[in-house]
């Protein structure tokens, strides 16, 4: 009993650790989280009366981003936009752990498992800071839990929660609505006891596909105001990749030693364990079957959306867990599971809990460096004229402390975020955004800019007072050729360099 006992304090100490991680550095090293912040700062303004860009973009309610948005908009008022953000991925991590554990404990899993809950939060969809993604995650899990309950006791008490949790993931993410659904809607199915009985209860499900249908109907004539940059292609990016992918993007965007290890590790503790998969309890591992679907037959871009199968991979290590749940080889071979209990507590156990550390312990030193190597672009930020309109040219997105070859792609957009500026590229071009352009103001910088093609002709670039540069190797302003005055260097460091437009442009 001590030992257990020892053993849950330490992993309540790792859901601390876990939540603190977007602690660890002023700006969490997040791919897109500086455009999430910009989108939170622009709604504050909006919503005050006070913003420089009410003629530029207005306020676009009817997105399936609330829960994320909604949540961090009045913590804006008591704290800086960034530690809002911090605050809600925080609670969203716990939540998601907590409503993982609640889906163990519902199919009489091992809780030795519950380390498996630990780390999927931090793989790909952290590393590109899908900051509404990661905020829907747990309500996802909750869907699955009551659909769960739903699918062997269907009283209406049951299915107005199924509803309700559903309705509020409608409004969090439309992609992990969908997943979720699809999920518990398969474990309704199969748990369905008859024909009749499965009509009459598919009332909460039906009355979901028509909240998803209005909404998808709503948001086509929003969206005809003012078309995406983009078309309606699909890109699959199918190959062999994808075979070890399915586990790289539960720990991140790149392979690295410790990644491998703890994989190793925790693919291999539940077998270690003397847990096999059930499969009878066929409830149990539907979301892995779902999971592993998305991960090789789901494309790369589809619905003007892109990263599709890949940020999913969130829950891929609690659905693995889930697929043991309900019985193991040790406690079926009688007198032998005493000797299983025993390799797991001083074997097993000790290492998932070193495995969860390792990774764990990776991303705290990624986001200490990332601190450390952002200082001086926070800095030089601070010290420009706040409440300006700037361009990013990023050159060069890479990190050189972390590998993450796109951190810096939207790292500018803090300036939006924290000294009520506006740059561009903007997330306000996407359809989904709480804050949109208004027809006719959209730049013409969209998603498909890239600073080697501009021109400052074709880009209005007289608009901005700032350009923010990040470009490696000899640093030079050719990108400003044509120009008849040239704008001004006023902050340079390292990669960085800010321009400001010389008073003789107009």
């Amino acid at each position: 009993m001590p030992r257990f006992s020892v053993t849950k304090i330490l992993f309540l100490i790792s859901v601390i650790w876990g939540a603190a991680i977007f602690w660890f550095a002023p700006h969490p090293p997040m791919v897109d989280l500086p455009q999430h912040a910009g989108q939170i700062s622009l709604l504050h303004d909006l919503a005050i009366g006070r913003s420089n860009w009410s003629d530029l973009v207005r306020v676009n309610l009817f997105t399936p981003y609330l829960l994320g948005y909604g949540l961090a908009f009045p913590f804006s008022f008591l704290f800086p936009v960034a530690t809002s953000i911090k605050i809600v991925l925080s609670a969203a991590f716990i939540c998601f752990v907590m409503a993982a554990m609640a889906l163990r404990r519902r199919y009489g899993g091992d809780e030795r498992l519950d380390w498996l809950f630990l780390l999927g939060f931090f793989g790909f969809a952290y590393n590109w800071g899908l900051f509404t993604f990661l905020v829907s995650a747990p309500i996802a899990l909750l869907l699955i839990l009551y659909c769960s309950k739903y699918a062997v006791d269907p009283t209406r008490r049951k299915g107005l929660a199924v509803f309700g949790i559903g309705f509020l993931l409608l409004a969090s993410h439309g992609l992990a609505f969908v997943f979720a659904c699809g999920v518990g809607g398969i474990i309704y199915l199969i748990n369905a006891r008859s024909v009749k009985g499965f009509l009459a209860n598919l009332w909460p499900f039906l009355g979901l596909a028509i909240a998803c249908g209005l909404y998808f109907i709503g948001s086509r004539m929003t969206e005809a105001e003012l078309a995406a940059p983009y078309g309606a292609h699909v890109s699959w990016a199918l190959g062999k990749h994808r075979l070890h992918e399915t586990v790289l993007h539960a720990f991140g965007i790149a392979p690295r030693p410790v990644f491998i290890f703890a994989a190793a590790i925790l693919l291999l503790a539940p077998w270690m364990l003397g847990l096999r998969p059930q499969w009878r309890n066929k409830s149990s591992w539907v979301m892995l079957m779902v999971v592993v679907l998305i991960s090789f037959f789901v494309p790369n871009f589809a619905l003007k959306t892109a990263l599709l199968y890949q940020r999913f991979a969130v829950f891929f290590l609690p659905a693995y867990a889930l697929a043991f749940a309900a019985g193991s080889m040790g406690r079926q071979a009688g007198l032998h599971g005493a000797a299983w209990n025993k390799t797991g507590r001083f074997v097993v156990v000790p290492l998932m809990i070193l495995a969860c550390w390792s990774v764990l312990g990776s991303y705290t030193v990624d986001a200490r460096r990332f601190a450390k190597e952002s200082e001086e672009i926070d800095a030089m930020i601070g010290r420009i004229e706040p409440g300006s309109r700037a361009l990013a040219l990023i050159f060069s997105p890479e990190s050189d402390v972390i590998r993450n070859p796109t951190i810096y792609s939207n790292y500018a957009s803090w300036y939006q975020a924290e000294h009520k500026g506006f740059v561009d590229f903007n997330f306000a071009w996407f359809p989904p955004q709480i804050v949109r352009f208004r027809p006719g103001r959209a730049s013409p910088v969209d998603i498909n800019f890239v600073p080697t093609e501009f021109d400052w002709k074709k880009y209005d670039a007289g608009q901005y007072r700032y350009f923010i540069v990040r470009q490696s190797g000899e640093v030079n302003a050719d990108f400003f050729k044509g120009v008849a005055c040239q704008p001004a260097l006023v902050e340079a460091a390292g990669k960085w360099r800010i321009y400001e437009k010389s008073s003789c442009i107009r």
